[in-house]
Parts: C-alpha cells; sequence; structure tokens
C-alpha cells in the first residue's frame, strides 16, 4: 500500500508525488516528522509500497524507473535520523514490466522482503530479502518463481514468508 501505520498506530507513513511522508501523533493528533525522498527531484523514478516497523523507525520501501519499467528499487530509512539504510535498484530485460508489487518488514526491522512481477529475461527474482547488518541492510536471499508476486507478508521473525502471485 502506499501508507502504513507503526505497530501502536502513533507513527504514519504515506507517499505523495514519489516522496514520503512520515507523522506521528504528539497526543494532539499527528504531526509531520520528516519527508524522504529516494529518487532526485525531476526523475522518472516513483515510489509506489511502503511498510514501516513496529515502533515506526524504519521506512521500508519499494519503486520503478517509470519509462522502461525493468528497474525495481528497494530502499529504507531510519525515520528519526533521515538517514538512508538501503538502496538497492534491479534491473531487468524484455518486455515484462518488472515492477515492484509488495513490501513487508518484521516489527524489529531485521528484515524486509520485496515482491516483483518480474522481466521476461529472468534476470531478477521475484522474491529478494535483506537482512540488518548494523546500520544498513545487505542482501539476504532471493527466490525465482515462475510468475509474478502480487503480495505477500513476512512472520514477525522474519523465517517464514507467505506469497501470492500469477503464475505464468
Amino acid at each position: 500500500a502506499g501508507h502504513a501505520f507503526s505497530g501502536d498506530a502513533r507513527n504514519l507513513v504515506y507517499l505523495k508525488d514519489a516522496v514520503y511522508h512520515a507523522w506521528r501523533d504528539q497526543g494532539a493528533g499527528y504531526n509531520e516528522i520528516g519527508t524522504y525522498v529516494p529518487f532526485a527531484v525531476g526523475s522518472t523514478d516513483w515510489a509506489t509500497r511502503v511498510a514501516l516497523s513496529r515502533n515506526g523507525n524504519t521506512l521500508a520501501g519499494v519503486g520503478y524507473e517509470a519509462v522502461s519499467r525493468l528497474t525495481a528499487f528497494a530502499f529504507a530509512y531510519d525515520v528519526p535520523s533521515g538517514s538512508r539504510l538501503l538502496f538497492d535498484a534491479h534491473q531487468g530485460a524484455g518486455s515484462l514490466q518488472n515492477l515492484p508489487s509488495d513490501v513487508a518488514i518484521t516489527p524489529d526491522a531485521e528484515r524486509i522482503v520485496i515482491g516483483l512481477y518480474g522481466d521476461e529475461a529472468g534476470l531478477v527474482p521475484e522474491i529478494i530479502a535483506y537482512e540488518r547488518n548494523g546500520g544498513s541492510y545487505e542482501y539476504l536471499t532471493s527466490f525465482d518463481r515462475p510468475g509474478s508476486v502480487r503480495s505477500l507478508d513476512l512472520s514477525a521473525n522474519g523465517k517464514k514468508l507467505a506469497i501470492s502471485g500469477r503464475d505464468p
């Protein structure tokens, strides 16, 4: 989705014009606490989905390059500091669109998983997982499936993944 609450609903993130806006409930309503811009202003790249850790301190997102629609991106931010923790590009090939379909993050923000439609040439796996290593995320594993991922859900401990999709 283009919006997400933290586990306690004190934090909210939503997308507007490819920019993530973070809000925090200060007791008398929500106030904006930060904006996160994954792509250069004026670029042809779009952010499309967001997930938020339980405490609201880590934002995970996905996006794509809007001209060829063959490059999908994964990114994460530390909400309090605004520091980018992850930026990873996945370049596909062929006539199919390599669009991101979903993103999930564990409640403790230790793992992030993204789901993709997949590219025609099969260069990019449809499921890619990242694990936190100190102040950033690193590639953990990936899975190439025969069709597109439409949605996914990650267990609280980050060890089980449920997906739905479309087979070719």
